[in-house]
């Protein structure tokens, strides 16, 4: 689920405006690579996928205007592979596990993250927040007690932890489920 099934073509547009804009700005000085910390190869990977699935070779092709069967295609095909391993890497898009034809696709987090491009860096969603990072934490703390059984089981303090370490492991396993829907 990458969010741009509901986006409608206006949305799209935004998207792809914003990626040009960032495009600009990186071709005077291709040294300054702070938006998005992205290459051109990457912003014209992202703007390939705002409009749908495309595999390594789809985005050569489209990116390069090379065929399959030309000499350079290795070499441009290795420099789209290694930039979308770096976005997957990043969680900007994602492919299928399994099958011949592995196509990406952008992330829910990409397409936030493009969304965010002209808001500034401080407005940037992030990924994994402060509560997130607390409640897993909480959830390692109280299972080393567990484990440890620093904590007596007997008297009021002890089953009180073990309800307290159930009850945030499956807030922790929750938003885990979140983050991993985000970039998958």
């Amino acid at each position: 689920m990458t969010g741009l099934g509901e986006v409608g073509a206006s949305s799209k547009d935004e998207l792809r405006d914003k990626l040009l804009s960032a495009k600009r700005k990186l071709l005077p000085s291709t040294n300054d690579l702070s938006i998005l910390d992205a290459s051109l190869v990457q912003i014209e990977i992202l703007m390939r996928l705002i409009e749908g699935r495309r595999t390594a070779v789809e985005l050569t092709e489209e990116i390069y205007a090379v065929s399959p069967d030309s000499p350079s295609f290795e070499m441009y095909y290795a420099r789209v592979r290694r930039a979308s391993k770096d976005l997957e890497s990043r969680g900007f898009v994602s492919t299928r596990l399994f099958g011949r034809d592995k196509p990406y696709r952008l992330t829910e987090h990409g397409v936030l993250q493009i969304a965010s491009l002209g808001k500034g860096l401080e407005k940037r969603p992030m990924l994994v927040g402060y509560r997130d990072i607390a409640a897993f934490g909480i959830v390692a703390g109280l299972s080393i007690l567990n484990i440890l059984r620093i904590m007596p089981n007997e008297g009021r303090l002890g089953p009180t932890v073990s309800a307290v370490f159930f009850i945030v492991l499956g807030i922790s396993l929750t938003r885990l489920w979140a983050i991993i829907r985000k970039v998958s």
